[in-house]
């Protein structure tokens, strides 16, 4: 019996349990009708089929995998399904492994540097894990829980500085004029100690979560490399890590995005995209999985090896080479939790044989 590469590719889909509503009636019908068609699919679930990989058996133990579970199918290549073996049970197995194990493991993957309030003179402040407060540059500050907020009682402080996050963490300031915002890793923001003039305006790189105090008389204003963000008081995600694709997400408010000669209001719910030329184009958002890396989590849908990967350095501070050309194009899904050593991670890929690799002198090499 010959088996189309869609029908292949959507029983796959339902045995590891991440088939959309409509494909699985689909599915389920043709199934029902042909009972050659449900042979091979006995003989395939039998093959690939596990307590946690199953949809029959297999219970989400949190939201986050829950999320993953459901996630919708959409249009895609279709490829045979021994290659979507490794494909898609490798991160549903290896989420449900991680969450369940214990085991410690010998190698972390915690960057070592600290996130830093750089001054205009060049002083550098450590703002390490531990709460602390103080006085600086006439200021009385303090750091608690991973956040910075300092006073802006007596004389006003105009002074630039810089809030550096690097690899491996995220922190979160609060700023003069109570706006609220949180930086991802390896993100950047540059900003006065007190606004003054007619703008509160910012520079970033990388990517933050605006909650911007309100105060129409004088806008917020987020400068990256290629748009400007205008605000009047509004919660939204900036993502400009890719200088090719910048990101705007609007929870809730109004924001203007600006990019040479283009502009474009959002309304809630919508995302813009910049490209390098300045160009924008809006669509809709997942704000959940949009949102993921506030809580430490890298989120990808059936997307290659290779292209995941690249977000490790920024996630753990790491560097990551892939050596087979292969390996590099197989396509995951799952996600990629900061707060657990990377090596664990690579473990569950290595289980389902979906990769192997070593560590030299501080570089993982994947194959």
């Amino acid at each position: 019996m010959k088996i189309s590469t869609q029908i292949d590719q959507l029983i796959t889909e339902y045995i590891v349990g991440i088939i959309s509503e409509d494909d699985k009636l689909l599915l389920e019908q043709k199934l029902a009708e042909d009972p050659m068609l449900m042979a091979y699919y006995e003989q395939k679930k039998a093959v690939i089929g596990t307590p946690h990989t199953n949809p029959q058996l297999y219970q989400p133990t949190n939201f986050r995998e829950q999320s993953i579970l459901n996630k919708k199918a959409t249009p895609r290549s279709y490829i045979p399904w021994a290659a979507a073996i490794a494909a898609m049970v490798v991160m549903v197995v290896g989420a449900y492994l991680w969450l369940q194990s214990d085991e410690k493991t010998s190698t972390s993957s915690t960057a070592v540097k600290s996130v830093e309030l750089v001054l205009a003179d060049g002083q550098r402040v450590n703002l390490s894990d531990v709460d602390t407060s103080g006085s600086l540059k006439g200021k009385s500050f303090q750091t608690q829980q991973k956040t910075l907020s300092y006073s802006t009682a007596g004389k006003p402080n105009y002074e630039q500085v810089s809030l550096v996050v690097p690899a491996g963490k995220d922190y979160t300031i609060i700023l003069s004029d109570g706006s609220k915002i949180h930086l991802n890793a390896a993100s950047r923001m540059h900003f006065p100690f007190t606004f003054q003039g007619n703008f509160r305006e910012v520079q970033l790189e990388g990517e933050a979560y605006f909650e911007v105090a309100k105060d129409p008389k004088h806008p917020f204003i987020i400068h990256t490399p290629h748009q400007s963000v205008r605000v009047l008081g509004t919660a939204f995600n900036v993502n400009c890590y890719d200088p090719g694709k910048e990101v705007v997400a609007l929870l809730h408010g109004s924001v203007m995005v600006s990019a040479d000669s283009d502009t474009v209001r959002l309304s809630p719910g919508l995302a813009s995209t910049t490209d390098e030329k300045g160009e924008i184009k809006t669509a809709t958002f997942d704000s959940t999985d949009l949102l993921s890396w506030r809580q430490g989590i890298y989120e990808f849908y059936n997307t290659p090896l290779e292209k995941v990967m690249k977000n490790v350095p920024r996630l753990y501070g790491d560097s990551v080479i892939i050596t087979n050309a292969i390996a590099a194009q197989k396509r995951i899904s799952g996600y990629m939790d900061r707060n657990k050593p990377l090596n664990l991670f690579l473990e569950q890929l290595k289980a389902t044989n979906a990769i192997q690799y070593t560590r030299k002198e501080g570089v993982y090499y994947l194959r």
